[in-house]
């Protein structure tokens, strides 16, 4: 008979409600200005935040670093700025549908987050967003979302995938940049500026897919992507920013399409396994630095159009030929350095 009462016990508790089902947290852990959370004042290392709440206000739980999980209610529609900045044990975050935006340096620092679930409800992800999240592995960016912030994701170095919806418009600048563990990318075809230090120090980085729609490459977008071996930019670009490639040490083949009319400064410089490049007609200048460093590069073949070299463009480049039309500005710039010519 004992036993019968214990096991019966022991499958009660096992189903009962109160042990699987999560509580709203108190309200009495909460600073209120109505529906919104101005202040998180309990002690709770997981929370849920009560059913009702509308907003969640800057720094509402900045600096709480004995939180380990957030549950936020559908009732959510606004998170402002700075919300789980510094959470140092934050290890989880669910959001319930009905969130648009997750604000400025929402997470900034969370350093031990490690999953997040974003509803389809947001449409825009807040700059420094997900700031210094070192331990975030993978991120899926829901079909409605159009913007992602400046710097959104910089620092996250164990992130080593992330879905981009074909609905994003805009990624900001430094929005990857520092993802570590990233090893590839495609970008969605209505981006049409890749902007500045995107991807910069994205060292795992092996592919990215660039769409046609892209006009312009901002500075630095790829610098120091150390295991980027190839890369074809699509027709459509007119602009390739300084320093785009920078020290990307692996980088081999480089295509570049008719219609680019202007290649920054220090471009390629570093590129230290290039081995050949074709300039496109169109282009006037070879500018400052462009291969400076690239020592594998052998052939560059520059069309008439370019009527300007400076003077630093090959600096360092011991094994390179220079594959242009006879008389023109290419081949009086090769006798001057000395370098190898070859009239095409």
């Amino acid at each position: 008979m004992h036993r019968f009462l214990i096991s019966w016990i022991g499958f009660f508790v096992l189903l009962s409600p109160a042990v699987c089902v999560s509580e709203p947290t108190s309200r009495d852990s909460f600073q209120w200005e109505g529906t919104k959370i101005t202040e998180f004042v309990g002690k709770e290392t997981e929370v849920v935040i009560p059913d009702g709440t509308t907003v969640i206000g800057e720094y509402a739980f900045a600096g709480s670093e004995s939180l380990k999980s957030v549950v936020i209610p559908g009732s959510v529609t606004e998170m402002e700025r700075y919300v789980f900045m510094g959470c140092c044990s934050l290890t989880s975050v669910t959001i319930h549908e009905g969130l648009k935006k997750i604000g400025e340096s929402a997470f900034d620092e969370c350093e031990n987050l490690s999953s997040i679930v974003i509803p389809e409800s947001v449409t825009e992800i807040g700059g420094c967003a997900f700031r210094g999240c070192e331990s975030l592995k993978s991120v899926v960016i829901p079909k409605n979302v159009t913007v992602i912030g400046e710097a959104a994701f910089i620092g996250c170095s164990s992130l080593k995938s992330i879905a981009i919806p074909e609905s994003v418009t805009k990624i900001g600048e430094y929005a990857f940049s520092g993802c570590s563990s990233l090893t590839s990318f495609t970008i969605p075809p209505k981006v049409t500026v890749i902007e500045d230090s995107v991807f910069m120090e994205c060292t795992s980085l092996k592919s990215v897919t660039i769409p046609e729609g892209v006009t312009r490459i901002g500075m630095g977008a790829f610098a120091e992507c150390e295991s980027l071996t190839s890369i074809v930019i699509p027709k459509g670009v007119e602009e390739i920013m300084c320093g785009v490639f920078q020290d990307c040490k692996a980088l081999k083949t480089v295509v570049i399409p008719e219609g680019v009319k202007e290649i920054w400064f220090e471009a390629f410089k570093g590129c230290v396994s290039l081995t050949s490049i074709v300039i496109p007609e169109g282009v006037e200048m070879l500018d400052s630095g462009l291969f400076k460093g690239c020592k594998a590069l052998k052939t560059v073949v520059i069309p008439g159009s370019v009527d300007d070299i400076f003077d630093d463009a090959f600096e360092g480049c011991p094994n390179v030929t220079i594959h242009a039309p006879a008389g023109s500005e290419a081949e009086n710039f090769a006798k001057e350095k000395k370098i190898p010519f070859q009239a095409k």
